[in-house]
């Protein structure tokens, strides 16, 4: 019923998908009294609600992660060799130096 429910909302909103058609689905399988194709459409379509939770939970941990790892300092190349600076003060056209020992590349 909450997912019948869920998708209740997202019609007036003009949100169509895969959902609706799960929905409708639902519906006419308790209409026509086919109550395991119903629960078979239900069992999918958590299913696939789970499955898109769980990627988004996996997804933002790998983007917080790689946000821990963004470098601290710029290593600008000047003509008497490089000088270590803050990101915020690079300008576009300067020639920086990039290195890889983090992730043992190097």
């Amino acid at each position: 019923m909450p997912l019948v429910v869920d998708l209740g909302r997202k019609v007036p909103a003009r949100q169509f998908g895969s959902d609706l058609l799960a929905g409708i689905s639902i519906l006419t399988s308790v209409l026509l009294g086919e109550d395991r194709v119903g629960s078979i459409v239900v069992l999918m379509l958590s299913g696939g609600v789970a499955l898109e939770q769980y990627a988004t939970r996996r997804a933002s941990s790998v983007r917080d992660a790689l946000g821990k790892r963004m470098p601290q300092a710029a290593h600008r190349k000047h003509a008497g060799g490089f000088s270590v600076g803050s990101l915020d003060d690079i300008t576009i056209g300067e020639v920086l130096l990039v290195t890889f020992t983090d992730l043992g590349l190097c």
